[in-house]
């Protein structure tokens, strides 16, 4: 990463080192002499844990060579170290007890000869291998040596010799719960020691680079135009916690304005730290491998500044204007100081009409009162930037790049036809009639403005109305049912029916209504006659003399008894309220319960016990019912005052009670 540059005179030692936390490794360019053409590499090394930035293919595991190149395939980046406060156990998931190995005495299987003591405890115990049914289990000693190595996985440590747990003893995993991690794993620790580093120096050419910690350590350097590689062919590492002079580098033919380490690129890319830590080698074998590190790299060695506010030029936004601290409000790499034209347009008024894009958030732009430019891309009228940005819908895109000048939704079903939002559009040609159903053709048979597509009545004139009456402009047909049928076309508006059936042909005579069989009472009548106004047509009227207002069923006849369920809740017993009113005239009410599914049924005797009306009868589950009886019998007509009874029976008990019934 390239650091802010300053500038130093004489013999140059530049070096701003910016860190984020604390990494593992830090390089910083120091004592620049261009005149005698040599600079030192400084490095600081210390211990700590490694982590790829995205925590995904953060996984300690035998795969962690795989894991590594994805981590860099995937950020663009080296893994990284978060800050040093963690320690390896906390770092670094560890496994502990395994015993693999270890001595058996005493076993014999009677169908081997010459049998061999056993290398494990499973076949010690069990030598024939029958769960002991034959042969003499020995004795195991476990091997009191130290296990090595022990595995580093979970699977591994709970099955170390891989063999669903036949043989050997699990070991205890121990996880880390303090460090991010991926699968039950963590990063990997780096010891701090430094095995081999690699660091290009774009502007020079490198002739030779020596001493400091790199040739204490035997490192065997390698020179190649601006790059400097450095390892060590016996194994030696430069120390955990060291700080001083990695190497002192000349070079020749110093180009631009500053010196800078190259951009870290990755494993394959020209500036790189590695480590030696403890793992698996490819191979499977215990050993150091080489681990890729995070580093910090120290800023620039800066030889110009032309405009003397310590930036170096190659880096400055605004070489020429002072302008430290390299403002650029609209990132375009020209600084606000040279940015005079347009200093929130990332494009700079590329369509040149004098009118300046905002291309900051629109918060920004507001706060700012920064010019928009309602067409970025068109010249948007005579491009002086008074008379330019005519946007006649309101909708933010000017009419030079607008797709609907008239529709601010532009065409939101995309038929290629626009709609017109404006406030008055007389003066506008080719409306969309269907404004959210695409309908390219715009067919209109009965030609009120509205488009069959979306035409709820598209046979009859039915323009949008206000249906309810809120004096706001209307923006839909009047359907009252909600069945997408029209009221000036729907054969039972009030009624949810949108196949509309209204059947015609049938056997007892002809429906001439044109009602919908939905809302038809009368499905073989004519519905418009009610001469006892009970809500059921002359035509297939029962009781065409029924009382005006009385409760009537389907056929015009008067109920003799309306039954109600009034309670869900399971009643002890069945049982029987006192009539109320009572005295009644002419309608009373009547409560029971019903503690058990059953068989009930109510009925009403004179006091010469003939029966006058059945008010219940029939299976009725648990809860507490209400019957209204109107002083009808059963024959439908009105019975005289007096004294009746009314008798309760179900397959446990009969209950009786008086009523009196007074005209």
């Amino acid at each position: 990463m390239l650091g802010k540059n300053i500038t130093i005179r004489g013999i140059f030692i530049a070096i701003l080192f910016i860190t984020m936390g604390v990494s593992q490794v830090s390089l910083e360019i120091k004592n620049v002499d261009t005149e005698a053409g040599t600079l030192d590499i400084y490095i600081t090394s210390a211990a700590a844990c490694s982590f790829c930035p995205v925590d995904t293919y953060n996984n300690n595991s035998i795969d962690w060579f795989d894991e590594k190149d994805i981590c860099e395939e995937n950020t663009d980046t080296t893994w990284v170290s978060y800050d040093n406060s963690y320690t390896e156990a906390e770092c670094w998931n560890t496994c502990s007890g395994v015993i693999t190995e270890g001595t058996c005495t005493g076993a014999d299987d009677p169908a081997v000869a010459e049998f061999s003591q056993p290398d494990n405890e499973a076949d010690c115990l069990d030598p024939a291998g029958d769960n002991n049914a034959t042969g003499t289990p020995g004795t195991w000693v476990a091997s009191s040596s130290t296990d090595y190595p022990q595995p580093f996985t979970e699977l591994d440590c709970s099955d170390p010799n891989n063999d669903i747990n036949e043989t050997g003893t699990p070991g205890t995993w121990s996880q880390s719960t303090i460090v991010p991690s991926i699968n039950g794993n963590g990063g990997w620790w780096f010891d701090g020691e430094v095995g081999g580093f690699q660091f290009k120096l774009p502007g020079v050419a490198v002739t030779g680079a020596s001493g400091g910690m790199a040739e204490d350590s035997d490192f065997l350097i390698s020179i190649s135009t601006s790059i400097v590689l450095g390892f060590s062919l016996s194994g030696t590492t430069i120390p955990s916690g060291y700080s001083g002079l990695l190497t002192q580098v000349s070079f020749t033919a110093f180009e631009g304005n500053s010196i800078c380490f190259g951009e870290d690129t990755g494993s394959g890319g020209s500036t790189a730290i590695t480590g030696l830590t403890p793992g698996l080698t490819p191979n499977g074998d215990l050993g150091l491998i080489s681990l890729y590190l995070g580093t910090d790299w120290g800023g620039c060695y800066c030889v110009t500044d032309s405009d003397g506010d310590e930036v170096c030029d190659t880096d400055d936004n605004c070489p020429a204007e002072i302008n430290s601290n390299q403002l650029d409000t609209d990132g375009d790499g020209a600084g606000d100081a040279c940015d005079t034209t347009c200093p929130y347009d990332a494009n700079n008024d590329s369509d040149d009409d004098g009118v300046c894009e905002c291309t900051l958030s629109d918060n920004e732009c507001t706060e700012l009162e920064a010019a928009d430019d309602n067409c970025p891309g068109t010249k948007n009228g005579s491009g002086d930037g008074e008379d330019n940005q005519l946007d006649t819908d309101g909708d933010g895109a000017g009419d030079a790049c607008d797709e609907c000048i008239n529709d601010e939704f532009n065409d939101v079903d995309g038929d290629g036809v626009c709609y017109c939002t404006l406030d008055d559009c007389s003066a506008v040609t080719d409306i969309d009639n269907c404004r959210l159903v695409s309908n390219p053709l715009q067919e209109n048979s009965d030609g009120d403005t509205l488009g069959d597509a979306c035409d709820n009545c598209p046979g009859v004139d039915n323009e949008r109305t206000d249906c309810d009456e809120d004096a706001l402009t209307p923006d839909e047909q009047c359907d009252a049912d909600g069945d997408d049928v029209g009221d000036a076309c729907d054969n039972c508006p009030g009624v949810d029916n949108p196949n509309q059936e209204d059947t015609t042909e049938i056997t007892a005579g002809n429906d001439p209504d044109f009602v919908g069989d939905a809302c038809d009472v009368c499905a073989d009548f004519d519905d418009s006659e009610d001469t006892d106004s009970d809500g059921v047509p002359d035509g297939c009227d029962d009781c065409s003399d029924s009382a005006s207002g009385a409760t009537v069923d389907e056929t015009g006849c008067e109920l003799t008894a309306a039954i109600s369920q009034i309670g869900s809740n399971l009643p002890a017993e069945f049982s029987i309220s006192q009539n109320f009113p009572n005295p009644f005239n002419p309608v009373t009410s009547i409560t029971f319960d019903v503690a058990e599914m059953d068989e009930v049924s109510l009925i009403v005797y004179d006091l010469t016990g003939k029966e006058v009306a059945t008010l219940v009868s029939g299976t009725y589950t648990p809860g507490t019912y209400k019957v209204e009886w109107n002083a009808v019998n059963n024959a439908g007509d009105g019975i005289v005052s007096g004294m009746y009874i009314y008798r309760y029976i179900s397959s446990e008990k009969a209950i009786t009670r008086k009523m009196l019934y007074l005209k």
